[in-house]
């Protein structure tokens, strides 16, 4: 719970940055090709080193690999808010910003999500995955309304430092915290080596059955969405002349979706709703 709740308060933060600064570069460039380039920016790291991350998560110290990518974010945004409170802050600042901060997601994701598995008995695994994807969607529900509310009455210079003080919010129970250490043998480590291991993880995926369905589903669903989400901030503000907390309000409501999935294996018990 200390883990989980800390890490809530950083995704909070994370949330309320990624909304502001789309916000601002909306506002700065007024252009789509602008979002769209940030946005691609954002995504690839995350598309090209994930794999690989959770490759990793599962080979070195997964607490530390979380400190140390999570205190680079912070560092990353304090050198972003001084361009900002200097009044130099570039789109290009911004773009090699959001590029960074994805390098650090990319490792930082899989390998807080592979941390679960082995804090919790197998039995309970399901229903702390609902729980959890329930809290993360409720972070993401209100995440936009606090970036919102937030840019109604302070300049983005000050809403910056929100995610260096969730930083600390989450980093303090995770220094205190004594993580199960990883069960991996010492033959096996000598064995397999990275490669062997990614390799596996594809053979695994192509092997337990409807797992790679349900990859291309989902794969297939992000495609068609992917640009509501890129452009919406461009679409509700400059073609309909929305605000921010017209923009927040619908960003809002696309997060219901999740929250609403994640009450159901929250319920579900042995085929049974409770």
């Amino acid at each position: 719970m200390k883990f989980w709740f800390g890490q809530l308060f950083s995704l909070l933060g994370s949330l309320v940055v990624y909304f502001v600064i789309f916000v601002w570069i909306t506002d700065v460039t007024k252009s789509p090709l602008m979002l769209s380039l940030a946005s691609l920016i954002n995504l690839i790291p995350l598309l090209i080193l994930t794999p690989f991350a959770g490759v990793i998560s599962d080979r070195l110290n997964r607490k530390m690999i979380i400190i140390v990518v999570d205190s680079l974010q912070a560092f990353l945004t304090v050198i972003l808010t001084i361009f900002f409170i200097l009044d130099s802050a570039e789109i290009w600042l911004v773009f090699i910003f959001l590029g960074f901060r994805s390098i650090c997601q990319a490792f930082h994701q899989p390998t807080v999500m592979a941390i679960l598995p082995s804090m919790v008995p197998q039995d309970k695994l399901r229903r702390v995955n609902g729980i959890r994807y329930l809290f993360i969607g409720i972070i993401q529900f209100i995440g936009p309304a606090v970036g919102a509310t937030l840019l109604f009455f302070v300049e983005i210079k000050y809403i910056l430092w929100i995610d260096v003080i969730t930083f600390f919010i989450a980093i303090v129970p995770l220094l205190t915290l004594k993580l199960p250490p990883l069960q991996i043998s010492k033959d096996h480590v000598e064995r397999k080596s990275f490669v062997k291991d990614f390799k596996e993880g594809i053979k695994v995926m192509k092997n337990v059955p409807g797992l790679l369905t349900i990859m291309l589903i989902a794969m297939l669903l992000t495609m068609l969405t992917q640009p509501l989400m890129v452009l919406s901030t461009f679409f509700i503000k400059y073609i309909h002349g929305g605000d921010n907390f017209t923009l927040a309000i619908i960003q809002m409501i696309m997060q219901g979706g999740m929250i609403l999935g994640a009450l159901i294996p929250f319920l579900k018990n042995d085929g049974k709703i409770k």
